[in-house]
């Protein structure tokens, strides 16, 4: 109940500094070009529109994280606009597209005062350390770009992380670390992104032409790469069904060893991926008993040395086959030691 109190607390807050936030945008981008800001809009709408969505259910955390390029184009508003124009851009396009999809108000209201803040906090930093809305000075401003990242991502890492802490009752720390370490490539990526749009629309406009293409074969890339991994996993998935239903006496049993696994490791207050990583090595553990005999595994008595020494094989021989699949390395290794003890007996 406390935490719940804290996320109602977390999500009121953001939602009020948030309103107040566009407010003052709205009254302070009068001045902006409309030309400008409605472009920025539309582009921000196409960024949310295009995005490659996370499966929360996966047993693999890596296909739990979203891609989009949103952030990219909020970072090219402030260095052509400045932060007000830039905070009305990163709303409108969560505001129209979360309403297309039928989100949750409470979330559209979230997310947009998020991105409102993170934006308009990245880009007084921004102007801070030297930078000029409308005009872009390479290398002079690269102080004031990797100003605006580190503010842009920290801010918004803190809310969303902060939310998902509370709702969890995860550590804010350790999941704040697994996010940087999961997301600081594409972060950096999409900041490149965002000051190549900036260039294009300040100095070359019709740059766009060759751009987009870039972009739209980019996200066509990562859509397949994600798909290809939710296959992959979904086939590994299947396959574990499979060694379990070939003995009736441990039907469903790899499942049920990756929910005792993750309620283990969440209550020793393992980081989040960490979690997921060992749900993801019980839930594939049993793959090797494939090569086991079905009439040993469903011997009613005790095994002869022969019929053990056969069984005691699977384990190694579910990490060589998880070895193949990269989704997988890390834990074939927890998967080759499942049956070991610290006392070297197992």
């Amino acid at each position: 109940m406390r935490a719940s109190w804290k996320a109602r607390a977390l999500v009121g807050g953001a939602v009020a500094a948030g309103t107040v936030v566009v407010s003052t945008a709205a009254v302070n981008a009068l001045s902006a070009p409309l030309g400008l800001v409605a472009l920025f809009a539309a582009g921000a709408i196409l960024a949310e529109l295009f995005q490659v969505p996370g499966e929360d259910n996966s047993l693999d955390p890596a296909d739990q994280h979203w891609f989009s390029f949103s952030s990219g184009v909020h970072v090219a508003a402030v260095i052509v606009l400045g932060p007000w124009p830039a905070a009305l851009v990163a709303v409108f396009g969560v505001v129209v597209v979360d309403g297309l999809r039928g989100s949750a108000g409470k979330k559209i209201a979230y997310n947009s005062a998020v991105f409102a803040l993170a934006v308009v906090a990245g880009g007084f930093v921004f102007t801070t350390f030297g930078g000029d809305p409308g005009l872009l000075e390479l290398p002079a401003d690269l102080p004031a770009l990797a100003a605006l990242l580190v503010t842009a991502y920290v801010v918004n890492s803190a809310f969303v992380n902060g939310i998902v802490a509370l709702a969890s009752s995860s550590s804010f720390w350790l999941l704040t670390r697994d996010t940087l370490r999961a997301d600081a490539a594409s972060t950096v990526a999409e900041f490149g992104l965002g000051v190549t749009l900036a260039f294009v629309v300040l100095y070359e406009p019709w740059a766009v032409v060759a751009v987009l293409p870039l972009l739209f074969a980019v996200y066509r890339s990562y859509e397949r790469l994600a798909a290809l991994r939710r296959e992959t996993a979904r086939a590994l998935e299947a396959f574990a069904n499979v060694v379990d239903e070939r003995d009736m006496s441990t039907f469903q049993h790899s499942a049920r060893v990756a929910d005792y696994v993750r309620d283990l490791a969440e209550a020793l207050d393992l980081p989040p991926s960490v979690v997921a990583r060992l749900r993801w090595a019980g839930r594939l553990h049993d793959l090797g008993k494939i090569a086991v005999d079905a009439s040993v595994l469903r011997k009613p008595g005790r095994l002869d040395d022969v019929e053990w020494a056969a069984m005691r094989k699977h384990a190694r021989l579910s990490a060589r086959l998880l070895r193949r699949f990269r989704l997988a390395t890390t834990e074939a290794r927890a998967v080759e030691y499942h049956h070991e003890r610290f006392d070297g007996r197992g």
